[in-house]
């Protein structure tokens, strides 16, 4: 036996599918009037599910136009609540994406962003490094990532020495593309502007 919610979520999806089936068949109906002079071919009934046509001229009508233009209404709502409810369309702060790359980059306790950056909110701004003392218990490869994040945000302070084979270049390649999407390098000359 199927919960309550079970239900209204099989029934939620039903009403997706069918306004995506409509969508469908709104494309194929027009495709035929464009390209096919208004005329259906042999396979249209076959194709289309609620538009149906049993004559060889495609049917074309004020009220055929108003449940075109209310099905693809109705798909819009459902894409809207979709990204709505969906947080990787939302527009997220350089603050939010960069510790969002660090919790990706670092699951050591030690590592905590903010014990390693000053950080400004209201401006979107890293403005300082941070050293904690804690950052003496960090493995090799972390010392490697973490200086190249520093490094990334001012460039006179040094990125440690490292062979290629000792770090993972996934997570190098992470770095470099996350802190470029955010343009990290810019911060350290626009905490200094004001």
């Amino acid at each position: 036996m199927r919960t309550p919610y079970e239900a209204g979520f099989k029934t939620k999806l039903c009403k997706r599918l069918n306004i995506i089936n409509r969508c469908s068949d709104i494309s194929y109906y027009r495709n035929c009037l464009i390209h096919n002079a208004g005329k259906t071919n042999n396979g249209f009934n076959k194709k289309i599910h609620f538009y149906k046509n049993h004559s060889s001229n495609l049917f074309f009508s004020k009220d055929l136009i108003e449940n075109f233009i209310n099905d693809y209404l109705k798909l819009f709502d459902i894409l809207r609540d979709k990204i709505i409810k969906n947080t990787e369309f939302k527009q997220k702060t350089r603050i939010e994406q960069l510790r969002q790359l660090w919790s990706d980059c670092f699951d050591s306790p030690i590592l905590v962003f903010d014990d390693y950056w000053e950080i400004d909110e209201d401006r979107d701004l890293i403005i300082d490094v941070k050293y904690p003392d804690c950052e003496r218990g960090l493995s090799s490869g972390e010392k490697v990532y973490l200086s190249i994040w520093r490094h990334q945000y001012y460039d006179a302070i040094k990125t440690e020495e490292f062979l290629i084979c000792s770090v993972d270049v996934k997570i190098i390649y992470k770095i470099y593309k996350g802190l470029s999407d955010v343009k990290f390098y810019y911060m350290y000359q626009q905490s200094r502007d004001l």
